[in-house]
């Protein structure tokens, strides 16, 4: 349970006591959200930017001491910004 934050451990924890029940629209819901996982997943799109000499240079950089392509990188880094 490392990592968990205590609202976490206590979901955990009735879980694992059985002391949660299902809701009765469970699976509608579970449904609804495959389908929105489905439509996301796979879904991109072609980007052009221009970006400075150096920045181009730094960001291969730091893609290559990571181990992956600079484009995942670049991906990498416009969503966690998108999603902050």
């Amino acid at each position: 349970m490392n990592g968990l934050d205590p609202e976490e451990r206590e979901i955990l924890e009735a879980f694992d006591a059985g002391a949660l029940k299902r809701t009765p629209q469970a699976d509608q819901l579970k449904s609804r959200h495959q389908s929105y996982a489905r439509e996301m997943v796979g879904r991109e799109r072609l980007i052009r930017l221009r970006l400075s000499e150096r920045d181009m240079l730094r960001l291969r950089q730091k893609a290559q001491e990571v181990g992956i392509p600079y484009e995942a990188l670049a991906a990498q880094i416009i969503h966690r910004y998108v999603e902050d």
